[in-house]
């Protein structure tokens, strides 16, 4: 229980900072938007220990601490994820055009200095546009994530345990 209702926060906190860089109009790669990726960690770490203190009376095995911030990241992709995917598709396509337009303008200028034929460069921007719709975006966002939440989660683990001491008396 404890994990969702963090992972929801920080779910909510990941898609109010999407929206604030989008009202904002931040740029397309912003360093604006490696904020993203302090909210997630804070939120896993915060939640975990609030899960420590108040349900485990301060103690938690690196197992435990480990699963509860890996269900935290994984609900809080998941909500992202979402948003992402109800953003682009139905709020607002033409942003997700105005990055399909920038990501295939960066490709064809990388694929021009490796020296590649224009059937080379049109089969390869023809791949990089299906992986740009909303449902790609979203789907590979949710696979990214969870990765990044997993190794997060296993080095936050380390600094969260607590074990409780069974030879004191």
């Amino acid at each position: 229980m404890n994990s969702l209702v963090y992972g929801l926060i920080t779910g909510g906190g990941l898609i109010l900072f999407s929206l604030l860089l989008y009202i904002m109009d931040a740029p397309y790669k912003s360093p604006l938007g490696y904020l993203g990726i302090v909210i997630m960690i804070g939120g896993m770490i915060w939640g975990t220990i609030q899960h420590r203190n108040v349900n485990l009376n301060g103690y938690i095995s690196y197992g435990q601490a480990f699963i509860s911030c890996f269900l935290i990241a994984i609900i809080a992709t998941a909500l992202s994820s979402l948003y992402t995917y109800l953003f682009y598709t139905f709020f607002d396509p033409q942003a997700l055009a105005s990055i399909i337009d920038k990501a295939v303008e960066e490709a064809e200028m990388k694929m021009e200095s490796q020296g590649l034929s224009g059937e080379q460069m049109d089969a390869a921007l023809g791949m990089t546009k299906k992986f740009l719709s909303p449902a790609a975006m979203s789907l590979m966002g949710l696979v990214m994530n969870s990765i990044f939440g997993a190794i997060i989660s296993l080095i936050a683990a380390a600094f969260i345990k607590k074990e409780e001491n069974v030879f004191k008396s």
